[in-house]
């Protein structure tokens, strides 16, 4: 096995701990905003908090709505699901009765994993969930676009419901987001030497410390410009994510054949409109 120091960014919310079936030697699947501000309602519309149920009990996870029927994640929040319990227009994770919040359970046949997801090196890292009916659109429920191309040297922000410590165990109890810069590839290789000629990766990083971290897996990456969508939260250092280690995010311009291909959706969002 390649020796790295990355971990998927996935919780296991029913035991309040990394769910195990996500790491191997080194890799942290499993995100959360570290130094993160707290978001107010309806200043990320598209954030949507994810509960799957698997084998090992259940998950969480975060997502984008990009249409009134569609939500993109990451592959490996949904590989091994056999639910999903999609929550809209949420702010605080555990608040169930929050104004405006819209739950929808979604079986099996809703989900999508990538066909070329290869969990071992996080190879294709997107998932999408087909919604059984569509959405009321509201204040606090309104799709993102997709960016149109992959971001370079650009100012973005990631946002989710995770950890805000590695040592935490807890969700953060209100909606998370932080400032980020995406970096070139061969500055992550290093710390995850599987990212070679990956094209299909963003590599980003914060200063202070600023972080995606555990249970913010499949969450959005946008650009802080155009408020595009640019990426998923996908997996970052088995190291810790509060000390400043680069993180990994799945590049939605890469993918957006494939999307098109499942929902039909085509239209992208340049940088600078």
């Amino acid at each position: 096995m390649f020796k790295s120091t990355s971990i998927l960014l996935f919780v296991a919310a029913a035991m309040l701990s990394t769910c195990s079936a996500f790491n191997f030697d080194g890799l942290d699947i499993d995100s959360r905003v570290v130094q993160g501000t707290n978001a107010t309602r309806g200043q990320y519309p598209f954030y949507v908090f994810l509960k799957v149920k698997m084998n090992q009990g259940v998950a969480s996870c975060g997502g984008s709505l990009i249409s009134n029927q569609w939500v993109v994640t990451a592959a490996h929040c949904l590989q091994g699901v056999s639910s999903a319990e999609v929550h809209l227009g949420s702010l605080r994770a555990s608040d169930l009765k929050e104004e405006g919040r819209v739950i929808v359970n979604v079986s099996k046949s809703g989900l999508f994993v990538h066909p070329k997801y290869f969990s071992p090196i996080v190879l294709n890292d997107i998932g999408l969930i087909k919604l059984p009916s569509p959405v009321q659109l509201s204040d606090v429920i309104k799709p993102v676009k997709l960016a149109c191309t992959k971001p370079k040297n650009m100012n973005v922000i990631v946002i989710g419901n995770g950890l805000t410590n590695t040592t935490q165990t807890t969700l953060a109890p209100i909606l998370q987001y932080t400032d980020l810069k995406t970096i070139p590839l061969y500055q992550c290789i290093p710390d995850f030497p599987f990212l070679l000629f990956r094209k299909s990766v963003i590599c980003a990083r914060g200063v202070q410390m600023r972080s995606a971290c555990r249970g913010d897996s499949g969450g959005p990456l946008i650009s802080r410009d155009s408020r595009a969508l640019v990426g998923l939260t996908s997996f970052g250092s088995a190291m810790g994510c509060h000390l400043g280690y680069p993180q990994g995010y799945s590049s939605l311009a890469a993918f957006r054949p494939w999307i098109k291909e499942v929902t039909g959706i085509s239209e992208c969002k340049e940088e600078g409109n």
